[in-house]
């Protein structure tokens, strides 16, 4: 690898975070009024712990990859009530639907500042449960985002390539 290799995936790196970043603060504080703080950016190594509940987005266009939110279970159950009212305890399709949103309008939110890619969002797919290996782009450099939050800590991982 050259230089100039790791020189142009470390500014695509920085050109997405800043943005998925933004989103993720403007959406969970729009959404439900809740603040939530960047703690650290780290790069997703194999076996990464993922929170126990996960939606997957994929990106396609003059990049490619993915964007994970995990939440953990106290957080996904707070995101439910805060939104519909109703009192869930335990993992449910309605907490599932609740994170596949948030991860939808948070994606929908980065795609918007990242035009130049001219990326297309597909659906999100949630996943609950921690030992998760969520596989990214070969050539993409995955990151992890950590939150904290006053209902839990909450993590955007992500990776892409340029197509």
């Amino acid at each position: 690898m050259t230089d100039t290799y790791i020189s142009e995936k470390a500014s695509f790196t920085i050109a997405v975070v800043n943005p998925l970043i933004t989103a993720v603060v403007e959406t969970f504080n729009s959404m439900a009024g809740y603040r939530v703080v960047r703690k650290d950016l780290q790069q997703v190594r194999e076996h990464h712990p993922y929170h126990q509940v996960t939606a997957l987005i994929q990106l396609s266009g003059r990049a490619r990859g993915s964007i994970c939110l995990s939440v953990s279970q106290r957080t996904a159950i707070a995101l439910v009530y805060k939104m519909t009212e109703i009192h869930e305890t335990e993992v449910t399709s309605l907490v599932c639907d609740t994170v596949a949103e948030f991860a939808n309008v948070i994606g929908g939110m980065a795609k918007d500042r990242l035009t130049e890619l001219g990326l297309q969002l597909g659906l999100p797919n949630v996943v609950h449960g921690s030992k998760l290996e969520i596989w990214y782009p070969e050539d993409s450099t995955p990151m992890c985002v950590n939150f904290s939050s006053e209902i839990g800590p909450l993590m955007v991982t992500f990776g892409f390539s340029k197509s």
